[in-house]
């Protein structure tokens, strides 16, 4: 669906009364968050159908010898695969993957393991490898990821491929930016954005239709096709 259509299908989703609650640019933010709820709920699924044009492959970065760190062209949603690649004394090409460690015990990692180096020149085939990330603003105060590497390599210029699911780019009517995941969740998200806007905090009082508390609990738009998603 374009933009217009995602939401035009929103606004007949809302509640009567919650037209006024809800200008564009306040539709644009929950149908961008809606997506982003889609997309993480995707990742937990492991429904690679939805996240599949969200997938970023980077190659051959280089990875700064002083940091350890090299920075990502877009922003990191979801991290996949890293390969770090070197060359052994003999000129041939070592690669090793990396298995990925969250930020606060990758931090720690470092701080306890920063003397014990891998993938050093002449040494066996290393068994171990650990990676993770930080958002920092770069120079101009634009929110980047860096991608981190255990500190103590004990390599020069090594060069790193990574995979990962980067966040979609911002829904906007006015730029004509629409939804990045596939065609058939674009009614999800659109359910997702209305539910978002039904539930604010506003009395029953307030729209159009009064729903007394012992008529039971009201049914979420997702699960109004009877689905348990």
């Amino acid at each position: 669906m374009t933009p217009l259509e995602i939401v035009s299908t929103v606004r007949t989703l809302l509640d009567s009364g919650h037209e006024w609650y809800a200008p564009l640019d306040f539709m644009e933010q929950q149908i961008d968050n809606a997506q982003r709820v889609l997309i993480a709920k995707a990742h937990a699924k492991g429904d690679e159908r939805c996240l599949r044009p969200l997938y970023v492959f980077e190659e051959d970065r280089i990875i700064d010898n002083t940091t350890a760190e090299f920075q990502l062209n877009t922003l990191m949603f979801f991290p996949r695969n890293l390969i770090v690649k070197t060359v052994d004394n003999n000129g041939n090409n070592k690669f090793v993957t990396l298995s990925y460690l969250e930020p606060a015990k990758f931090e720690n990692y470092n701080m306890i393991f920063t003397n014990q180096p891998y993938l050093l020149p002449g040494a066996n085939y290393p068994k171990y490898g650990y990676w993770s990330y930080v958002n920092r603003t770069d120079a101009n105060n634009i929110l980047r990821t860096i991608i981190q590497i255990k500190n103590n390599t004990g390599m020069q210029n090594l060069l790193a491929s990574i995979l990962y699911i980067r966040y979609p780019v911002a829904f906007s009517v006015a730029n004509n930016i629409g939804l990045e995941v596939p065609l058939e969740y674009h009614f999800e998200v659109a359910c997702f954005a209305a539910e978002r806007i039904n539930t604010m905090d506003v009395t029953e009082q307030q729209r159009g239709l009064y729903v007394p508390i012992e008529s039971g609990q009201r049914i979420p738009l997702q699960n109004a096709g009877g689905s348990n998603d």
